[in-house]
C-alpha cells in the first residue's frame, strides 16, 4: 500500500525523470503503481485501429508476466473509456450485479479495477487491477492520476512524431517508386522485394526504438480466384501502415509493425476472410532483442521462419496458421 514517509522521495524522483525514452517512462510509472497500490497489474491500454491494445504493464516482483500482452478487450478497459465519470472504480466485482457476469471477472478473475482515461480525448487507459475485492485510497488515486496526466503528454508527442514519420516514409517511398518500377510487381501491382528493402530501413530502426514487434506472415496466392485483382482489393482493408509484398513464385508477404501474437493472428484472419479463401499462412513475429541484434539488422530472419511455418502447414489443412518463434538466446 502507499506509504507516504517512504514513496515520497520515489515518486518525486519519477516525475522528474528527464529520460527521452517513452517506454522507460511508461514501464518505471506503472512498477511504481504496483509497488506503492499493490495492486496485481497495472496497464496502460492505447487506442489503435482495431479497438484497445496492450502497449505495457507491470506485476509485482517476483511474479512472473505472460510473454504476451493482456487483453483489454475483455477486461473492464473498454468500459473505462466510456464511463461518465473521470474514472471507473470497482471494489468487488462479485458484489456488483453490473460487473459480475464481466469478461473481465469471468475469464480473468479480476475483482478490483480502478480504470482512467488518459487524455482529455482519451488515447487509451491507464488501469490498476486486482484479485482481490479492495477499496483505492485517495492517495492511491491522486498518485494513478498524475501518472495518467504524464502519459497522456508521452502519447501525444509519441503521436505527432508517429504521423512525421510515416508521412516521410510514405514519401520516401513514393518516391522511390517513382524513380524505379523494379519495385512494383508487373503481374500483381504489389511492392517488389526492393520496395521491402527500403521499407525494412525505415521500420526496422524504429522497431529497434520502441521495442515494437514486426508481424510477418506469408501465404501462397496461387489458388486465389482473380489473383491480382483480390490482391490488390486487399489492400485497401488493411492498416495503413502494414504492408503486402509479392516475393515471387506466387508468395505473398504481409509485414504488420507494431504488431504482437494476438493482433497478427487477427490480422491473418481478417485476410482470409477478404480473400474468400481458406488460403494456409506461415507465421512469425520479428523481435527486436533477436532479431534485429548487429550494426545491419535485417528482416530476413523472420521471412525465412515464416517461409518455413508456411511449407508445414501446406501439407495440413487448408485454413492452416503455423507459427514459428525464434527463441531467445
Amino acid at each position: 500500500m502507499l506509504d507516504e514517509s517512504n514513496s515520497l522521495q520515489e515518486i518525486l524522483a519519477y516525475f522528474a525523470d528527464g529520460s527521452p525514452d517513452p517506454g522507460h517512462l511508461f514501464q518505471e510509472g506503472l512498477a511504481l503503481l504496483v509497488r506503492y497500490t499493490g495492486v496485481d497489474r497495472a496497464m496502460l491500454a492505447a487506442k489503435t485501429p482495431y479497438g484497445l491494445e496492450t502497449l505495457y504493464w507491470a506485476t509485482p516482483e517476483g511474479v512472473t508476466a505472460p510473454d504476451y500482452s493482456p487483453m483489454p478487450a475483455t477486461s473492464y478497459c473498454q468500459a473505462a473509456l466510456g464511463a461518465s465519470s473521470p474514472r471507473l472504480v470497482i471494489q468487488d466485482a462479485t458484489q456488483d450485479p453490473a460487473w459480475l457476469a464481466h469478461p473481465a471477472h469471468q475469464e480473468l478473475g479480476i475483482r478490483a479495477y480502478l480504470g482512467l482515461p488518459v487524455g482529455r480525448h482519451p488515447l487509451g487507459v491507464l488501469s490498476l487491477q486486482s484479485a482481490s475485492p479492495r477499496e483505492f485510497q485517495p492517495m492511491e488515486v491522486l498518485l494513478a492520476e498524475g501518472i495518467a496526466s504524464l502519459f497522456a503528454r508521452i502519447l501525444e508527442v509519441e503521436q505527432s512524431r508517429e504521423e512525421l514519420r510515416r508521412k516521410d516514409e510514405v514519401l520516401a517511398l513514393h518516391n522511390a517508386v517513382a524513380d524505379d518500377h523494379a519495385l512494383e510487381h508487373p503481374k500483381t501491382q504489389l511492392p517488389t522485394r526492393r520496395y521491402l528493402d527500403i521499407w525494412v530501413r525505415a521500420n526496422l530502426s524504429r522497431a529497434r526504438r520502441s521495442s515494437e514487434k514486426i508481424g510477418v506472415a506469408i501465404f501462397e496466392s496461387r489458388r486465389i480466384p482473380g489473383e491480382a485483382q483480390a490482391l490488390e482489393s486487399l489492400t485497401q482493408h488493411l492498416r495503413g501502415e502494414d504492408l503486402l509484398v509479392d516475393l515471387g513464385n506466387h508468395h505473398i508477404l504481409l509485414a504488420a509493425p507494431g504488431s504482437n501474437h494476438q493482433l497478427l493472428e487477427g490480422l491473418m484472419k481478417r485476410v482470409r476472410t477478404l480473400l474468400g479463401t481458406p488460403v494456409p499462412m506461415g507465421a512469425t513475429l520479428c523481435d527486436p532483442e533477436t532479431d534485429l541484434e548487429g550494426d545491419r539488422p535485417s528482416l530476413d530472419p523472420a521471412i525465412e521462419r515464416a517461409h518455413q511455418a508456411l511449407m508445414e502447414g501446406l501439407g495440413g489443412a487448408p485454413d492452416s496458421i503455423v507459427w514459428r518463434m525464434r527463441q531467445k538466446t
